[in-house]
């Protein structure tokens, strides 16, 4: 992953083993490991999480109507 504030949501996701029903929305998790002070910095942020969607889906989660969903990684 790209942006900083990805790998930090990454790490937070990872750290918690029960999501919350519905998943995690994006907005809190941006605001949980520090970022998105302005309403400018918080679509940054979040332009930045969608560019690394990929890596996100790599460790099992998904982007999903403003949500970030526990997956299945699938194995090959």
């Amino acid at each position: 992953m790209k942006s900083g504030v990805s790998q930090a949501v990454a790490r937070h996701l990872l750290t918690h083993h029960q999501p919350p029903n519905g998943g995690w929305i994006i907005d809190s998790i941006i605001k949980a490991v520090g970022a998105g002070e302005t309403s400018k910095a918080m679509w940054e942020r979040r332009n930045e999480i969608f560019e690394d969607e990929d890596g996100l889906r790599n460790l099992g989660f998904e982007i999903k109507e403003g949500r970030i969903l526990k997956v299945e990684v699938q194995k090959t």
